[in-house]
């Protein structure tokens, strides 16, 4: 992909502008803000593939996929009728939470295997 360093949404707005925002401490913050997203960044967003570069997005994106990926699982889980089933005599809370645990599980091994497999 070329020009995978600029916007993927380009605006009018131009660095130079930033003199009429304001002279306060945000004037940068709302400069930088306006430089938008570049293809990368959205593509990894979109695709939540950690690999735009910059860390702190990255962490966010693993995180997303990570929620993501457990949210399946669990999903999964509690869809089996034969499965989720509580044993006799246990409490509904220690039922939650082993669905929560597995689900956590099932999406760690996998996340840790794509990133074994470069998948």
């Amino acid at each position: 992909m070329k020009n995978l360093d600029q916007p993927a949404s380009p605006t009018d707005f131009q660095p130079q502008d930033c003199g009429f925002i304001g002279i306060d401490s945000n004037a940068f913050a709302l400069c930088e803000f306006n430089r938008g997203l570049t293809k990368r960044e959205r593509a990894c967003i979109d695709l939540r593939i950690p690999e735009s570069g910059d860390a702190e997005l990255d962490a966010l994106i693993e995180k997303a996929r990570r929620k993501e990926m457990a949210a399946k699982a669990m999903q999964g889980i509690l869809a089996n009728p034969t499965g989720n089933q509580e044993p006799e005599g246990a409490e509904p809370e220690s039922v939650i939470e082993i669905v929560v645990l597995v689900s956590t599980r099932f999406a760690d091994a996998l996340l840790a295997e794509l990133e074994r497999t470069d998948g």
